[in-house]
């Protein structure tokens, strides 16, 4: 059951799905919440705008759309209402490219049972209620465009509280900026403040868009990589160096760029955020020392 009596608009033209997902919302106890049905992508645009409910669940698949441009379609339709993807594919790469697209979460059809249904509804309803808050707040860095501390956390802590928790394969990295002081103090603040713009360059070339990047500090920066199948975090680790070291090719300064870089991965010592952030704070530091005392 789905607490609070939720009203929701399904957006399905399967019949059978319809009435599977009906008798879980209808199942155990507490108060049955409020179903609409439409078949189409644009009636279901069209109802949620008369009348909005309070989540919509959304097939991938409709007469009149395909895929996730249907998440899209729907987001830019109704960007103030939470969206949960139905998906006949029990993928989570899909479920992934629908939550980048728009969705607050994903459910597998057949795969869902009432209370599990109850809770992806329930955590899709109260995240977009945070992220719309923080949308009245400064979430952007002003100078590197990427997220700032705020932001950051934000969404990185969303990844972290909903139904879906983040595979073994999510990995953290904290990044710092070596000597900004010196560039500082040697050339102006005009320079460190291309140092950072610099270094912010960096990490959008040795991160994916789909990862989250942010700036967390005056010389810090943090990221964390979400998406499955993308090999071991030195990878990207060498990655970032290569394009430090292309950045100081390329860019003609009188300082040098100089990153370093720590990283840390879900494991039976580190399960939540908190843990994975302190963890990499704590190799970036043991990076930092070793270019010292090589």
């Amino acid at each position: 059951m789905v607490d609070d009596a939720l009203d929701i608009l399904l957006v399905e033209d399967n019949a059978a799905d319809a009435d599977s997902i009906r008798r879980q919302l209808a199942g155990g106890a507490g108060v049955a919440p409020s179903l609409r049905i439409c078949q189409t992508l644009d009636e279901g645009v069209r109802q949620a705008k008369a009348a909005a409910p309070d989540v919509v669940l959304l097939d991938l698949n409709l007469p009149d759309s395909d895929g996730l441009e249907t998440v899209r379609s729907m987001s830019a339709g109704c960007p103030d209402i939470p969206i949960v993807v139905l998906t006949g594919l029990n993928d989570d790469a899909t479920g992934l490219a629908a939550v980048n697209a728009g969705a607050e979460d994903f459910l597998v059809k057949g795969e869902v049972d009432p209370p599990r249904l109850a809770k992806i509804l329930r955590f899709s309803v109260e995240r977009h209620r945070t992220l719309s808050a923080l949308r009245g707040l400064s979430t952007r860095d002003e100078l590197t465009g990427l997220h700032n501390r705020r932001g950051f956390l934000a969404l990185a802590a969303r990844h972290f509280s909903g139904s879906h928790p983040p595979s073994t394969s999510c990995a953290f990295f904290f990044i710092d900026v070596d000597g900004l002081k010196l560039i500082n103090d040697g050339h102006g603040h005009a320079a460190g403040d291309a140092a950072i713009a610099g270094a912010a360059a960096v990490l959008r070339k040795a991160f994916r868009p789909s990862d989250l990047v942010g700036r967390i500090g005056g010389d810090e920066f943090a990221a964390l990589r979400l998406e499955p199948g993308l090999g071991p975090p030195e990878t990207v680790v060498a990655r970032i160096l290569e394009e430090t070291a292309a950045f100081n090719a390329h860019t003609p300064n009188p300082w040098k760029l100089s990153l370093s870089v720590g990283f840390s991965r879900l494991s039976s010592q580190a399960t939540t955020l908190e843990d994975l952030l302190t963890e990499a704070d704590k190799r970036m530091y043991e990076a930092k020392a070793n270019k010292r005392n090589p």
